[in-house]
């Protein structure tokens, strides 16, 4: 918005599938696999998801050696269903199935929840690497390789891609990339 004042921006945060064809929406971020559709897709990022938990609930409820003791904590998850937590390189170590104690659909608000100490939670590398790096945020098992989740922008193919939205998609990708940087 400082590089083209001009140009108005109304942003809708909202953790919901949007029906792009029907909705009147220009662009939107989508975070996992793709269906197929007639939406052209700009890949983003990878990000890989890290199990993190503050040092205050880790000193609280003990440091879990593997993942097969994240039974005995209190697990904040995305979805109301189990997910299955790995504590090593993929073929290695051990892999346990649990089922969240919460749930929150937001990564931003996720991430205060871990910071404020609530419990442990698998969050995007980009939300968690400052706080790791800081000591905000515990890793657990760092050599493990998390998830990896691919991030889009997304826009209908019927519409042309305007030179505002060609502008926004460019800054937007610039932005990720120093993230991921």
């Amino acid at each position: 918005m400082a590089a083209y004042p001009q140009v108005r921006v109304v942003l809708a945060v909202e953790n919901r599938f949007v029906d792009m064809p029907a909705d009147p929406v220009d662009l939107a971020i989508r975070v996992g696999p793709l269906p197929d559709s007639d939406l052209i897709a700009r890949r983003l990022l990878i990000s890989e998801t890290w199990i993190c938990a503050s040092p205050a609930y880790l000193a609280a409820r003990g440091t879990p050696s593997r993942a097969s003791n994240l039974g005995d904590h209190v697990l904040i998850g995305y979805a109301d269903r189990p997910a299955t937590y790995g504590d090593g390189a993929v073929g290695h170590g051990s892999n346990a199935e649990f089922l969240p104690a919460a749930v929150v659909s937001d990564a931003a608000a996720m991430l205060r929840a871990v910071l404020d100490g609530a419990g442990i939670a698998r969050l995007p590398d980009f939300f968690a690497s400052l706080y790791v790096s800081d000591g905000s945020l515990v890793r657990l098992w760092p050599g493990s390789g998390g998830d990896q989740i691919e991030i889009h922008a997304v826009y209908p193919s019927h519409r042309s891609l305007s030179a505002k939205l060609r502008v926004f998609i460019e800054a937007l990708a610039s932005s990720v990339a120093e993230l991921a940087a």
